[in-house]
């Protein structure tokens, strides 16, 4: 179930980093599926109540980073937001944390790369979602079955 759950987030993250850099959109009816998708997967094959328990903190996940968003705007978009919770919900709190803080860290070294290499300005907005399906292959190539 673990290898099928990561499968659906790959294709997913995948198809999302499309769409950012071609559109500069998450759309709502990808993440919605991969969500309903990974319910149906816990709920009908998952050991009992396994849908309920990613649910506390792919909420947190929503909430806070929601907030960020409505503040800054400019910052972090809500297609974002909505992947960040998805995400959460399909591989738990500590492998979310993981992958954010690589995907963080890769954005920071290409706007450094851009800055030093080019030498202009570094880009005002960044499509995270590039960065976030990165994090998640090095998470994968990490050794994903020890967290």
């Amino acid at each position: 179930m673990e290898i099928i759950t990561r499968c659906v987030l790959f294709v997913l993250c995948l198809f999302v980093t499309w769409t950012d850099l071609q559109e500069r959109r998450i759309p709502n009816w990808a993440l919605l599926l991969c969500v309903i998708l990974l319910f149906v997967m816990r709920f009908f094959f998952g050991p009992p109540w396994s849908w309920l328990y990613p649910l506390p903190v792919a909420s947190v996940v929503l909430f806070s980073f929601a907030a960020l968003a409505w503040r800054w705007p400019e910052a972090l978009g809500m297609g974002d937001v909505k992947l960040f919770a998805t995400l959460a919900y399909g591989l738990g709190g500590a492998a979310f944390v993981w992958i954010v803080t690589a995907a963080s860290l890769l954005a920071l070294l290409s706007a450094g790369v851009v800055l030093l290499v080019k030498r202009k300005k570094a880009p005002r907005l960044l499509p995270f979602a590039p960065f976030l399906f990165a994090g998640y292959a090095c998470w994968l190539s990490a050794g994903a079955a020890s967290w």
